[in-house]
């Protein structure tokens, strides 16, 4: 026995606009349309070869982080691949679909972008990258039957999936430690001699020692200190990367002042054997507001240094 055909059913109350934009817009194929008893209405579309992709969670978390820079995803979710990821997604853009994330080329080559689009749906659409290999699901590679050369692509293309995860863990680490007043934790994010440098302050602290010093001075600066760290572009190089991260702190220092940040983290990373570590971080602020805060800190609450989970 063998499946002939898989087919995805979906319903959607604005019938006519979905089938405008996946057949006029998309450019699926109409198949079959059919108008039956009591207003009800059926288009087929025809959409290339299917596949059906089986994920776990945390596959899908992986995804998304990739693609998007955070959790955005159904359950389901449609891919289509196309010639053009970045002409295609524009247009359906245009078509009324929302940009979720830009075309964006992935660890596999791939092209990828995603989009909330009619009837409901989350799509991806996908262009295979320079070298395809054996496509697999959504511009992936597979090992069988090819050559040497392209057996190593498969876990060249994990390698960087799994550094890229490594290293976001890190920067949202690094957060963590910070808000929850952790600065040993915070040092030891750094090579021996890594450096942390914040111009605005100033200060330019090198090696874990300085950085920790510098953190322990923090509770008799500032009342309180809230980061909200947002991902960005992570380059790798090897065993060494570089990045940025996106930025927006909130605070109030102990003379009074407040300070709203919003910044850039230039970063520099590099493979140890305890996993990636920040070989430099500098802290650029395109933002600065110095009006007084309207809020207060709730009292009563647990130990900013409690680790996390207590």
């Amino acid at each position: 026995m063998s499946v002939r055909q898989l087919r995805v059913v979906v319903e959607t109350g604005n019938y006519e606009q979905a089938v405008r934009f996946y057949r006029d817009v998309l450019g699926l194929r109409e198949e079959l349309a059919v108008d039956g008893d009591g207003g009800a209405r059926v288009t087929v579309l025809a959409a290339g070869r299917a596949t059906l992709e089986l994920v776990n969670p945390a596959q899908r978390q992986m995804i998304d982080q990739l693609e998007v820079g955070r959790q955005v995803s159904p359950r389901i979710r449609l891919a289509f691949e196309v010639q053009n990821a970045a002409t295609t997604t524009q247009r359906l853009a245009d078509a009324g679909a929302i940009q979720v994330a830009p075309p964006t080329r992935t660890p596999w080559n791939s092209i990828n972008a995603r989009l909330n689009a009619p009837a409901e749906l989350h799509i991806t659409v996908f262009e295979d990258g320079d070298e395809p290999v054996v496509r697999q699901a959504e511009g992936r590679t597979a090992s069988p039957g090819i050559s040497a050369r392209n057996r190593e692509k498969p876990m060249s293309a994990l390698q960087a999936i799994a550094d890229r995860v490594e290293i976001e863990a890190l920067r949202g680490e690094f957060t963590d430690a910070v808000v929850m007043r952790d600065y040993d934790r915070c040092a030891s994010l750094f090579t021996p001699d890594g450096a942390l440098r914040m111009p605005n302050v100033p200060a330019e602290l090198a090696g874990r020692e300085e950085i920790r010093a510098w953190g322990e001075r923090v509770p008799e600066l500032a009342d309180f200190l809230l980061q909200n760290t947002h991902p960005g572009v992570i380059r790798l190089d090897g065993d060494t990367a570089s990045g940025r991260a996106y930025m927006q702190e909130i605070g109030r220092l102990r003379d009074g002042r407040s300070e709203l940040n919003y910044a850039i983290y230039h970063d520099r990373y590099q493979r140890t054997a305890e996993g990636w570590k920040f070989t430099e971080r500098v802290y650029e602020v395109r933002y600065q507001d110095h009006s007084p805060l309207t809020g207060s800190v709730p009292r009563g609450l647990p130990d900013q240094a409690a680790s996390p989970g207590q």
